[in-house]
């Protein structure tokens, strides 16, 4: 689980580098990773419970 939330970390921080908003990243990453955009928002800005790991 941990590697799956690097994945999605990296893959957020290269896609807002590249200058495309949030709300576009995420709805890309409800595709890709299969969650929802609330689970893929606390992942990506480590809120509980995924901010062990």
């Amino acid at each position: 689980m941990s590697e799956r939330n690097e994945k999605i970390r990296t893959y957020y921080k290269k896609r807002f580098e590249g200058g495309y908003r949030n709300d576009f990243i995420i709805k890309e990453m409800i595709s890709m990773f299969a969650l929802d955009a609330y689970t893929l928002e606390a992942i990506v800005y480590k809120k509980k419970p995924y901010n062990d790991f």
